[in-house]
C-alpha cells in the first residue's frame, strides 16, 4: 500500500465519482480484506495504451481469480480497466472500469498462462524485450 500512496493523485475520479486518494486507499484496503488471496493476467491483445500532451489512458481485458479462505469463497471472471496517468506528476487521476459477467475463466487458464510465460522466461534469451515481457507477467502472476 505504501506505493499506492504515491500513485494516486490528491483526488482521483475512481469508478465515476471524484473523491480523495486517501478514500481510493480504503477501498483497495477493503477489497484486499476481502479478498486477500488474488490473481490478475492481462490479455496482451487487449493492452494499450494512447497518450496526450500530459495524460495517458492505460487500458486492457484482464482475467482474475479472487479466493478468500476465511469466507470459504472464491470467484472468476474478466474486467476491463481503464486508468488515466498525469505525465508530469507521474499519478493516476482516474481508475474505472467493469466486470465481464459473461467471461468467467477456470482458475486451470490460469495456471496454464503462468506455465507458458515460465517457460518462455525461462527458455528465452536473457536481455530480450519479449523474455523479459515473460518474466514480468510470470512475476505478476504470483503475486
Amino acid at each position: 500500500m505504501a506505493f499506492m500512496k504515491t500513485a494516486y493523485a490528491d483526488r482521483v475520479t475512481f469508478y465515476g465519482n471524484t473523491i480523495s486518494s486517501d478514500e481510493v486507499l480504503s477501498e483497495k484496503r477493503k477489497f484486499a480484506a476481502r479478498w486477500p488471496i488474488r490473481s490478475y493476467i492481462i490479455r496482451a491483445d487487449t493492452f494499450s495504451v494512447v497518450c496526450r500532451e500530459s495524460e495517458c489512458d492505460v487500458s486492457a481485458v484482464i482475467d482474475w481469480y479472487a479466493r478468500s479462505d476465511a469466507r470459504n469463497k472464491s470467484a472468476s471472471g474478466a474486467a476491463t480497466f481503464q486508468l488515466t496517468v498525469n505525465t508530469g506528476r507521474r499519478e493516476i487521476t482516474q481508475e474505472t472500469g467493469e466486470v465481464l459477467k459473461s467471461a468467467a475463466v477456470k482458475v486451470s487458464a490460469l495456471l496454464d498462462r503462468w506455465h507458458d510465460e515460465n517457460g518462455r522466461c525461462r527458455g528465452g534469451a536473457g536481455g530480450e524485450a519479449a523474455t523479459l515481457h515473460a518474466c514480468d507477467a510470470r512475476s505478476v502472476t504470483e503475486s
